[in-house]
């Protein structure tokens, strides 16, 4: 026999509380329940029994409409079922008629105007103190662990993108297409003759209160950071800063310091190699003045200015030392 109809008993008080029709395991099926029948088995939970098997189809629905009506809809106030519907309408592979249609929405009560003004205003039960009260206290997320959980879920999703791993941002870096010095010789070219987006634009200068929010949030970022314990900058930031700082001081040499171990045009680079300060290096390449006398260059040692330095390496092929020297 394909056929039965089954209950669902509450577990709290052992009432059944719903009457259905059904093949294979739809007994045990929780899918296109109502919302009356979904509260109370996540409320309370429940049972199921088969309780009777027929031959046909009809048979099974003749039997689940007389046993709905034997017990009563809660809905019309008849029982304590909550069927929405008096049964005998779950034909399976069934396609309704509009007479069905309409037949099944007038006799389910919600969509009646009784069923409809009793959700309405302050009968609505989502609007009761009590309702409220209980949905709140079922709420998961008002348990710390939960919270916790959910917290701690969501800094692993973040910790494990890819954008926070040194290995993907070293591939990104190496694939952005602007290093291509073609690519950057292309969007110059384009950029030729187009003026710039902010031609024209007048910044005023900064006001005393915008400077110390400014200078206060940079102070405590750098201060979070130290107390991390973690580096300040990677090493390949501190290269970078080393080079950019190198570069602006040979923008800014004055000339080239001659030494027993080499010319250098940075004082610092002439200091490190000849393991000497930098002052030593300026006191044995220019001279200096102590009580009243001059003390002349250190022998090997010399400094030239940086307009004759360049006179030289530009002109040295046809032009004299004396020459070099007016310029």
């Amino acid at each position: 026999m394909k056929f039965y109809i089954y209950a669902h008993y509450r577990n709290d008080t052992g009432e059944v509380f719903y009457i259905g029709k059904g093949e294979g395991n739809r007994h045990k099926s929780k899918q296109g329940r109502n919302p009356y029948w979904e509260n109370i088995v996540k409320a309370h939970g429940y049972k199921v029994e088969i309780l009777e098997y027929f031959e046909t189809e009809d048979e099974a629905f003749q039997a689940e409409q007389s046993l709905i009506l034997e017990l009563g809809r809660k809905d019309l106030g008849k029982g304590l079922l909550v069927n929405m519907s008096d049964g005998g309408e779950g034909a399976s592979g069934a396609v309704r008629t509009p007479e069905q249609r309409k037949k099944y929405s007038e006799t389910t009560w919600m969509r009646t105007e009784a069923g409809k003004a009793s959700m309405r205003g302050d009968l609505n039960p989502a609007k009761r103190e009590d309702v409220r009260a209980l949905l709140s206290e079922r709420n998961a997320h008002r348990d710390p662990a939960v919270r916790a959980k959910g917290a701690a879920t969501f800094r692993a999703m973040g910790d494990a993108h890819p954008s926070k791993s040194e290995k993907h941002r070293t591939m990104m870096r190496e694939k952005n297409p602007v290093n291509d010095p073609l690519v950057r010789q292309k969007i110059s070219q384009a950029r030729m003759g187009q003026s710039s987006w902010n031609a024209g634009v007048t910044v005023g200068p900064m006001s005393e209160d915008q400077k110390e929010k400014i200078g206060t949030s940079s102070k405590k970022a750098w201060a979070k950071k130290k107390a991390s314990g973690a580096n300040l900058f990677s090493d390949e930031g501190l290269a970078r800063m080393k080079e950019a700082t190198r570069q602006r001081s040979l923008r800014l040499s004055k000339g080239t310091y001659t030494t027993p171990k080499g010319s250098f045009v940075l004082i610092s680079e002439a200091a490190e190699v000849n393991g000497v300060t930098s002052k030593t290096v300026t006191k044995n390449c220019l001279g200096y003045v102590r009580d009243g006398k001059n003390y002349p260059p250190k022998v090997g040692w010399s400094f030239t200015p940086r307009n004759v330095a360049t006179s030289q390496s530009d002109n040295v092929s046809h032009q004299s030392p004396n020459n070099l020297l007016d310029v």
